[in-house]
């Protein structure tokens, strides 16, 4: 699953697509990027810590 999602995301990258929310946000910068992920990350750690592993996968 993380290879297909890395494979998208470098496609994104080398081919932006108009409206593409990860070409937005490697235009915007790592700064923006890194925020994403710090974002997305919390959610993790918040869900592991509240839901069943059922729940979080």
């Amino acid at each position: 699953m993380l290879h297909k999602l890395e494979a998208i995301i470098q496609d994104r990258k080398a081919n932006p697509i108009e409206g593409s929310y990860t070409a937005l946000l490697f235009g915007n910068g790592r700064p923006k990027i890194a925020q994403k992920v710090g974002e997305e990350a919390t959610e993790v750690i918040v869900a592991a810590l509240a839901q069943s592993r059922q729940e979080q996968i």
